[in-house]
Parts: structure tokens; sequence; C-alpha cells
């Protein structure tokens, strides 16, 4: 009858343990499905360590990802609800070590472990007592990572625990690799969009420069071409107003074409002295700027702004290329509500402007050698009548 008592207490000792071993798969399973429902590190990372601290009846788990570029261990983790991040070399610490050597660590008081680093103790406030950390490894043996879980609650971590640390790591393993995978798909894709959309810009460069070139073969006169040009350059830079500013040789004022885009018949010339507004200053300095508040600048003229009927909030100017004379290219309020001209801007007004001052060269160039054809001519056709005389 003696043995009765003991036999059932064995069979309790194995149901509970039974019981134990299921509770494991089942959590083994719920970690599976969780894994498998991300691609995001940080989701993913939240979502393993959640549950592994609970399985492994530990106070605190930790995801550390292997930096290759930086030879870096790195992990982002909650404690004492703050977020804290955490970066060690390849070798420091307990989880440098696992990553430097693809071993597993199991130590009873980290304090008397050499390789432990106190330093995140300090600053975090944690005390960590025991540690067991496992290596994450890809299908190619590479160590990527290192899994971390601190201070047993129920006495210290054993050799199942390394087990299912281990079993738990394999799992991770997969997920981290996939979610690498995704973020390096992910970049290339932005790669991709960003190297369409300059692609697209230069496309869009060179159509209105392309446009700049037939106006300036097509032209008539200096007006014409002024015009015309003038508001290909707004559309390309995406300006609601601008304006082309030419330096008179004789009194050196500057006379210039004004456009309002959208409004019709809204081109104005109008005359101001050679120093008046940025734009005065830019065609005497000959340095291109961009002004995206134009009322903290004091080269602002109001008077100007009078004159034209139009206020700007920003302004991108810069110089045009004469041969014996000044000029700019002003381009005012970046379209898209208040959005301010960038050095991308610049850099295309520069160019843009670079035709322009030779289109202006060609036009004036051709306006010369047409009156000199007909000074010319009215003189043969005064010498025939002196000679008929």
């Amino acid at each position: 009858m003696s043995s009765v008592p003991g036999a059932n207490q064995e069979a309790e000792e194995l149901r509970a343990q039974l019981a134990r071993e299921h509770d494991k798969l089942r959590a083994l399973q719920a970690i599976g499905r969780a894994l498998s429902s991300t691609l995001d590190l940080e989701e993913l990372s939240e979502l393993l360590l959640s549950r592994v601290s609970r399985i492994m009846d530990s106070d605190q788990a930790t995801l550390y990802v292997v930096d290759d570029d930086a030879g870096q261990l790195w992990c982002r983790f909650n404690h004492g609800g703050r977020s804290h991040e955490i970066r060690l070399g390849v070798g420091q610490g307990l989880a440098g070590w696992v990553a430097k050597t693809g071993r597993s660590v199991n130590v009873k008081d980290a304090y008397r472990d050499v390789r432990f680093d106190a330093t995140w103790d300090r600053l975090t406030g944690f005390r960590t007592a025991s540690s067991l950390c496992v290596p994450i490894k890809n299908h190619h043996g590479r160590t990527t990572g290192v899994l971390q879980v601190l201070n047993k609650r129920s006495g210290y971590f054993t050799l199942d625990d390394e087990g299912m640390l281990e079993a738990l790591a394999a799992q991770a393993a997969v997920s981290l690799e996939n979610s690498k995978l995704f973020l390096s798909v992910v970049g290339k894709n932005m790669e991709l969009l960003e190297t369409k959309e300059q692609l697209e810009q230069k496309i869009r460069e060179l159509d209105v420069l392309f446009e700049i070139a037939q106006v300036s073969a097509s032209a008539a006169r200096l007006d014409d071409l002024l015009e015309g040009v003038l508001a290909r350059a707004m559309r390309a830079i995406d300006a609601e107003a601008g304006s082309i500013l030419l330096a008179d040789e004789q009194s050196g004022d500057l006379r210039f074409r004004c456009a309002i885009g959208g409004v019709p018949d809204a081109v104005k010339r109008l005359k101001i002295a050679g120093t008046d507004g940025i734009c005065g200053w830019v065609a005497r300095e000959g340095k291109p700027q961009i002004v995206n508040d134009v009322e903290q600048d004091p080269r602002h003229s109001l008077s100007v702004a009078d004159q034209v009927g139009y206020h700007p909030r920003s302004v991108l100017c810069v110089p045009l290329s004469l041969d014996q004379s000044t000029g700019a290219l002003e381009l005012l309020n970046k379209g898209q509500g208040h959005a301010q001209f960038t050095e991308d801007d610049l850099k295309l007004a520069s160019v843009i402007a670079g035709h322009i001052s030779s289109a202006i060269r060609l036009a004036r160039a051709r306006e010369v050698r047409e009156r000199e054809e007909r000074l010319s001519t009215i003189g043969q056709l005064l010498a025939s009548v002196v000679h008929d005389l």
C-alpha cells in the first residue's frame, strides 16, 4: 500500500512535466505564427521578446541585430516606461562575445564573468543577475543577431532553457533574414523611385531647354523672345510669376518684362533703377540668390512690388551673362502653396539663364545686322538717287 502514494506523486510530476512541454509547444507555435505575420523589424522584435520573456520566465529579453557595416550590435527595448537603444561592438559584453564566437553562453552571476559589461545596467538602473545568450544564425551559418534573456525568476537558466532559447533563435533567424531582405528590397525600390524622379526631372529640363531653343530661333523680335522664354522658365521652376531684367547701356536702369502666371495679358514692361530690389542687386553683383522670406531681406523693394502689382513671398534670382550690359532672371513664389525654392531650382534656373543669355545675344546681334542691312539698303538707294541726279 505504501507504494501507491509514491506512484501517484510520480504520475502527478509526469503530468505536470507533460503540461509544461505542451505549454512550450503551444508557445513555440504562437511565436511561429507571430513571426510570420510581419516583416517590420521593430514589430518583429516586440512580438518575439514579449513571448520569449514569458516562456523563459525571465525579467528581460533582448534581440540584438548585427550591423556588419558598423561592426556593432544594436537593439531597442523598453524599461521603466522609457525606450532605450543599446549599441555594442562585436566582442563587447556577453552578447558581443556570442556574436563574435557564434557560441551560446549561460552564466549564473553576470558580475563574476569577465566578459560582462555593466555599462547599460548603470545607465538604465537594471540589475543583471543570470544571463543566457544564444546566437541567431542564417542559412549560411553566419551570426546575424543574438537573443538574450536576463534574470531567471525561479533560479538559474538550465540546459533545457538553452535548448528552448536556441529553438526560438532558429525561428527568429528566418524572420530576421526575411525582414532584412524586405528592407533591402524596399531600399532598392526607393532608390529606383529616386532615380526615376531624377530622370523625369532631367527630361523636363531638356524639354524646357529645347523649347527655349525653338523660341530663340523663331522669335522675330527681342520682346517676343523674352516673353516666350520667361513663360517657359516659370513653368520649369513652377513659379507663380517671373521677370527678365536687362540694363540700359546708357543709363544703367533696368528695363524688365514681368509675367504673372495664369493671368491673361499679365505681361508688364517697367523701368527701375539699377540698384532697386533683390533683382537689381543680383544684376549688379552677378551672384544668384534664393530668398524664401522676402520681408526679412533689406534688399526687397516694396515700391517695385507696388509698381508691378504683385507682392512675392519668395524670390529666386540668377544673373544673365551678357556682353556689354547686365541682366537677371527673376522667379517669384514657388507653386504648391507655401513651398520654398531649393538648390535644385537654383541649378536649373542657372542653366536656363545661360540659354536665355545666349538667345538674347543672338537676338541683339540679329537686330544689329538687320539694322545695318537696312542702313546699307538706304545708303545704296540714296547713292542711286544722287547718281541719277
